[in-house]
């Protein structure tokens, strides 16, 4: 098949190099065609491509020049016809080429960088949800997810090869050395998991939620997450410290169960506020950088001090005296509160099959807490 793309530059002997005749025709369901079409214009992103290409089209090009080759694109000539001008790096000349020839499997084109901006990151899909809906199904279920695959396989093929990496430094005065050991990523091999895909799903709980109750975070927070089981035994595990402890000199008045469930609310808020210390969220004062004003949180019903002597009580949810934890328990000091929210999980929440991250952290870490526990 010959090159149907305006070459430059090239010569009238026969094509040194031979390819199927089977070139990607449809271009828009490749995942590098979809990256393509969706910057407009397709300026100065760059590609590798095997050499072997420019022998496909006749070019004249050096005879010593290296087996993969850079190029970068610089417009659409016709984008219906997936038609692009390249500017080929072995000799700064341009020539129009076709997606359906440069993405043939024999070519290996891959996305590098941008032109004259190396620290962009590589092209991805851009623009709206179309487009990265598009690459994602491309990669995963389209006509040419094998290709991606098998890019995938030959990277894990090249970072196999292990090694040590020690970092020498001083602690105390005494010379020590860490070694980390490089290897390539784990990934899943095979889907273990028998039986279907649930979905999660809210039961309603004791109070008989329906879902106007918890569509909204902190909907979730007050009326589902936080039983009412545990939040009377937080509070009696509150009102033990802040007036049994008798280490603080004057005790301090007990707390009530709003204060409790205010206390979680004032927590959601503070994390909303990532760049203010938590110290800092009850100043009242403007500083140089606030867009919406001070926090203030003292406007809302629980002063800083309070504050800070619920949340020192809470970071321990057992009594002073430790009554009715198992001694052997390596974890009893928050099992009580787990076995809480665990019981209440079970008859308000069916989890779906997918796990978060800090859930298969603590699988991992071999904590003792039961599979599926919070």
């Amino acid at each position: 098949m010959a090159g149907r793309g305006r070459g430059r530059g090239a010569s009238g002997a026969p094509i040194p190099f031979q390819v199927d005749d089977d070139p990607v025709t449809n271009w828009r369901a490749h995942p590098i065609g979809i990256i393509i079409a969706s910057h407009d214009p397709p300026a100065d992103i760059t590609f590798t491509i095997k050499a072997d290409f420019c022998r496909y089209k006749r070019y004249d090009l050096p005879q010593d020049m290296e087996e993969v080759t850079e190029a970068h694109i610089r417009r659409w000539v016709r984008k219906e016809d997936g038609a692009l001008t390249i500017s080929w790096h072995v000799d700064e000349k341009d020539s129009t080429e076709l997606l359906e020839e440069l993405l043939m499997p024999c070519f290996n084109l891959k996305l590098i960088k941008f032109h004259n901006a190396p620290r962009k990151a590589i092209p991805t899909a851009h623009g709206g949800a179309t487009a990265r809906r598009d690459y994602a199904r491309a990669i995963s279920t389209g006509p040419y997810a094998h290709l991606f695959r098998a890019i995938n396989r030959d990277f894990f093929k090249r970072e196999e090869e292990q090694h040590d990496i020690s970092i020498t430094f001083k602690d105390s005065g005494t010379d020590r050395t860490i070694v980390w050991k490089k290897q390539p990523p784990q990934h899943v091999q095979q889907d273990w998991r028998p039986g279907g895909r649930e979905r999660l799903c809210v039961k309603g709980g004791p109070r008989g939620l329906g879902p106007g109750q918890y569509n909204t975070l902190e909907k979730v927070l007050f009326n589902l997450a936080i039983p009412d089981n545990l939040v009377d035994f937080l509070l009696d595990c509150v009102n033990d410290r802040l007036t049994g402890d008798k280490s603080k000199g004057a005790r301090l008045r007990s707390c009530t169960k709003g204060e409790i469930l205010r206390f979680f609310g004032y927590m959601g808020a503070i994390t909303l506020n990532q760049e203010e210390p938590v110290d800092r969220m009850w100043r009242k004062e403007h500083m140089p950088g606030d867009v919406c004003g001070p926090p203030a949180m003292g406007r809302h019903g629980m002063s800083k001090d309070r504050f800070d002597a619920i949340r020192a009580a809470l970071s321990k949810p057992f009594r002073l005296d430790e009554s009715g934890l198992d001694p052997t328990d390596g974890h009893r000091y928050v099992r009580p509160m787990l076995d809480l929210f665990n019981a209440h999980r079970e008859k308000s929440l069916v989890p779906s099959w997918l796990l978060v991250l800090d859930e298969l952290e603590m699988c991992q870490a071999g904590f003792g807490f039961k599979l599926g526990a919070a």
